[in-house]
């Protein structure tokens, strides 16, 4: 009898270990970060060889003002979702969904709510209401760093952190020795660092010196893990990157006086600020954000770890700067005859650099810099990044192989952004889809679901 259920307990466990397995997402393992769609593709389905790259995607064409009927549509059930999201959550009183394609084509630009509640005349929200971006603000350090590989500033973003600032020191894990810590590996949160820094996360008044000598002398400087080899969120790996850049790669003064010029100036963004200060000087309705139906939240001051999540802005904004990634990645930058956010002649390079995956799981979602990486139906990669701060919602996505970019804020405690944006996403992405298979000579197929995901070339 004991001998019965010792095998039945040992089948129990290998059971459940199974099963967790399973459930757990598994890391591919990359040599180097993956840089086009038939590579990544293609590992990511190694272990699979009856799932071979099929053709689902369309490339991409320019569209006019009449985008034709799938968009219509994307219109209608976008609109629908915006008005049920909103009535569900009491705290959030708006919703502002955007969407570019075809090359900056805006062919989406909806809206549910008012912006401030309060409000003599409340108004509605538009491409120009301001409001905080909170982890958006990450896309400018890691602009910064392959700004600075094309400027050749850094060897590569795969050079170590070190090489430019010496007082900068971590510990692996595994020798206690020094961690080579790599520009890439604190843009696509690979450092293995702690999430927060060494300050209290509302009052962190000290400099770069002093953060670099608290994590020096505590756990701050341990890596989690070895550098490489597994994603972990780390605001402190943005923040440094951010100040390091600007401090002693750049010797500018401060990280803020740095990207005013490299990326606001440069782009001609004319409604992005730095602080709830310079954001109410702007003449663009500054949105409310509420932590309970009616009461407004407090705007948190982020002094040090500002790189991470301190800029205000607007959708419009967010566009150009989201534009001018794809414009790059697509080579379009020198036939815009604008600045660009990277130089002509390194732009495509810089930007499928930066849009390279750092990191992809057998769930198909990863990092790049800083990207979060969902592989959605058909393959589709959507690179993401989302902020939420002080009751702000943000969600801003490029899809290189649409030509798209998607912007959507939302205020207000209880509002799910993961669960929201995704199925925008994908509302849009079948709509370009199968906008631009009606226009090419041979259609793919519809996008498949994605659990039924297969590689595309």
């Amino acid at each position: 009898m004991s001998r019965y259920v010792s095998i039945v307990v040992v089948a129990y466990v290998l059971l459940a270990a199974a099963r967790a397995a399973a459930l757990t997402p598994r890391r591919l393992s990359f040599s180097a970060p993956l840089h086009d769609e038939l590579h990544w593709s293609r590992a990511a389905v190694a272990d699979d060889p009856q799932r071979a790259p099929c053709p689902y995607v369309a490339r991409p064409v320019p569209l006019g003002d009449d985008a034709g009927e799938h968009v219509a549509a994307a219109r209608a059930a976008t609109d629908k979702l915006m008005q049920a999201t909103l009535a569900a959550v009491p705290a959030a009183s708006y919703i502002h969904v955007s969407v570019h394609a075809g090359g900056g084509v805006l062919v989406y630009d909806g809206n549910a709510g008012v912006v401030n509640t309060s409000a003599a005349a409340p108004a509605a929200p538009t491409l120009d209401t301001l409001f905080r971006i909170g982890s958006v603000t990450k896309l400018m350090p890691a602009i910064g760093l392959f700004q600075a590989v094309g400027e050749r500033r850094v060897a590569s973003a795969d050079a170590l952190v070190s090489d430019a600032a010496r007082d900068f020191a971590l510990a692996d894990p595994r020798t206690d020795e020094a961690a080579p810590v790599t520009w890439r590996h604190l843009a696509a949160h690979l450092a293995g660092l702690t999430r927060e820094a060494p300050c209290p996360f509302a009052a962190c008044t000290i400099d770069t010196r002093t953060a670099l000598a608290r994590m020096r002398a505590s756990v701050w400087g341990l890596c989690k893990t070895p550098p490489g080899t597994a994603a972990s969120y780390s605001n402190l790996g943005i923040a440094l990157l951010g100040h390091l850049l600007a401090e002693r790669v750049y010797g500018a003064p401060s990280w803020r006086a740095h990207n005013e010029r490299a990326v606001v100036h440069r782009l001609g963004l004319r409604a992005t600020a730095f602080d709830l200060a310079a954001a109410r000087a702007l003449p663009n309705v500054l949105a409310a954000a509420y932590d309970a139906p009616g009461r407004e939240a407090a705007h948190t001051d982020l002094a040090w770890i500002s790189p991470a999540g301190s800029v205000y802005s607007t959708a419009r904004d967010l566009h150009v700067l989201l534009d001018a990634l794809l414009d790059a990645y697509h080579n379009r930058t020198a036939a815009r005859g604008a600045a660009g956010v990277f130089d002509a002649h390194t732009a495509s390079r810089a930007a499928r650099d930066m849009m390279a995956i750092a990191e992809l799981n057998t769930d198909l979602t990863g990092f790049a810099s800083p990207f979060e990486v969902f592989v959605r139906g058909g393959g589709v990669r959507v690179l993401s990044k989302g902020g939420f701060i002080d009751q702000y919602s943000t969600f801003t996505a490029v899809v290189p192989q649409l030509d798209a970019s998607i912007v959507i804020s939302a205020n207000g405690a209880g509002f799910t952004m993961n669960d929201f944006s995704m199925r925008v996403a994908d509302v849009w992405l079948g709509a370009l889809n199968a906008t631009y298979a009606a226009r090419a000579t041979s259609a793919p197929p519809p996008l498949p679901p994605a659990r039924t995901w297969r590689a595309c070339a």
